[in-house]
């Protein structure tokens, strides 16, 4: 049998990622980059905006897969990002909810009775 394809994929710790190594890792041999250490697989943990630390990674390999999303679009993994400008929006009023008062059902008019007639 052939030597794998040896493929580094970027984003390796992530969802799809995942699924790559699940479903793929039978065919080819995967290594991969992330942002975050990835305890038992063959990654190197760097920032991708790093061309000195990631080009290491590329050393003979056959192929790239480039999953990892733009480093400000990953909000559950922290990256000190500048606080967010001050609003200068009023807060908005509190709600007026309506509010039923209880009454009972408007009475029925009683049909006019006919006084006694012969």
């Amino acid at each position: 049998m052939p030597d794998k394809k040896k493929v580094v994929v970027t984003g390796f710790g992530g969802r799809i990622g995942k699924v790559l190594r699940d479903h793929l890792g039978d065919k080819y041999e995967f290594s991969g980059i992330d942002r975050v250490p990835l305890d038992g697989l063959d990654s190197l943990t760097a920032d991708l905006t790093d061309l000195d630390a990631i080009s290491p990674a590329f050393e003979g390999k056959d192929a790239v897969i480039h999953l990892a999303p733009e480093p400000r679009h990953t909000p559950h993994i922290p990256r000190n990002p500048p606080p967010p400008p001050p609003t200068s929006t009023p807060s908005a009023p509190p709600s007026r909810a309506r509010t039923c008062s209880s009454t009972s059902p408007p009475s029925r008019a009683t049909p006019p009775t006919s006084a006694g007639t012969s």
